[in-house]
Order: structure tokens, then C-alpha cells, then sequence
């Protein structure tokens, strides 16, 4: 009898609800946690540079995607699968073209700068970070909220979560590359995760 009400509460919406806002709340503790371990452990110098990635992976799919994602996205609401990869084939193929035009200039500012690994890892972080918010509001627009917002978790917390513990102790992985491949990881986790 206990069993059966559990099993019924853990398939209602309000446990859906408290699941979302609990993963959502957690993503959120966990980006204020790495900001306050990358000024105490790394530099300040790095804090900046991850915010400055941070804000180009939040405006990039404002600015490169056109808003092209939510017309698509939008009308996924009433379209059969098949349909949607369709609409979505040309998007990113377009992206795709696109982001390997940055690609080559990441190459090329890296060895100017002399700092091709990080340059690679900051065009990986915006490129992930925009097919996964994407994706995002496509499973949304879906009704896949638990699915959509586990995949965010993937993406923007659990990643910072194992950074954070591994690099608190182990000091050698306190630099800005590793970061930025850690957050690599974790888009492609999440990107493997809705494939």
C-alpha cells in the first residue's frame, strides 16, 4: 500500500515540479560555488575570463542563431519527428557552416596568441552550450520538462560539481583550460544524453 502511494506520488506532477525546481535551484548553487572556488583557488584574471565565456555562451545563440530555434521550435508543438530532425537539419547545418568559420579563426587567434587548446576549448563551450540550449527549448516545447531540465543539469551543474570536488583535491587541475574542458564534457554529455 505504501509502496503503490509512493510509486503513484513519484509519477505525479507536483513530484515532477519539485524534481525541476530542486535540479534548477541545485544548477544554480553549484555556478555560484564555482565562482567562489575559481576566485579563491585559481585568480581573478581566470574569474573574468570565465565570465566573458560565460555571457558570449549566453548571447551567442541570441545573436548567431537568428531566433531562428524557437520558429522551429514552435512549431515542434504539432509536427511529427520526422519533421522536426528536418527543420532542425538545415538549422544546424547552417550552424554547423557557420561555426566552422569561427572554428578556423579560433585556430588562427590561438597560434597568433599562442593558446590554441583554449581557444578550441572556448569555441567548444559556446558551440555546446548553444545546440544544448537549443535543445532545451525544443524538449520544452515538447512537454519533455523532466527530460529537458535534466539534460540543463548535465550541461550547468553536474559538470562544475565534479570540477569543484576533483580540483579542490587535486591543485594541478586549478587552471582555466581545465575548466573549460570539464564544461565541454559536460555539453557533450548532454548532448550525447538527448540523442
Amino acid at each position: 500500500m505504501f509502496l503503490g502511494k509512493l510509486i503513484r506520488f513519484l509519477r505525479s506532477d507536483v513530484f515532477k515540479s519539485l524534481f525541476v525546481m530542486g535540479i534548477r535551484g541545485g544548477s544554480l548553487v553549484l555556478k555560484f560555488a564555482l565562482t567562489l572556488f575559481v576566485a579563491r583557488y585559481m585568480s581573478f584574471e581566470d574569474l573574468g575570463f570565465y565570465g566573458l565565456v560565460t555571457a558570449a555562451s549566453i548571447m551567442a545563440p541570441i545573436f548567431i542563431g537568428l531566433q531562428l530555434v524557437y520558429m522551429i521550435t514552435r512549431k515542434a508543438v504539432t509536427q511529427h519527428p520526422e519533421e522536426i530532425v528536418d527543420s532542425l537539419f538545415y538549422y544546424w547545418s547552417y550552424l554547423g557552416l557557420l561555426y566552422s568559420l569561427f572554428l578556423l579563426a579560433a585556430i588562427v587567434g590561438g597560434l597568433y596568441l599562442g593558446k590554441v587548446v583554449l581557444c578550441l576549448l572556448v569555441l567548444g563551450v559556446i558551440f555546446l552550450e548553444h545546440l544544448n540550449n537549443d535543445i532545451y527549448q525544443l524538449l520544452l516545447n515538447r512537454s519533455m520538462m523532466v527530460s529537458a531540465n535534466l539534460l540543463h543539469f548535465v550541461r550547468s551543474g553536474l559538470w562544475i560539481f565534479v570540477f569543484i570536488l576533483w580540483a579542490f583535491f587535486e591543485p594541478s587541475l586549478r587552471v582555466i583550460t581545465t575548466l573549460f574542458g570539464f564544461w565541454c564534457v559536460g555539453g557533450l554529455i548532454a548532448l550525447a544524453g538527448f540523442f
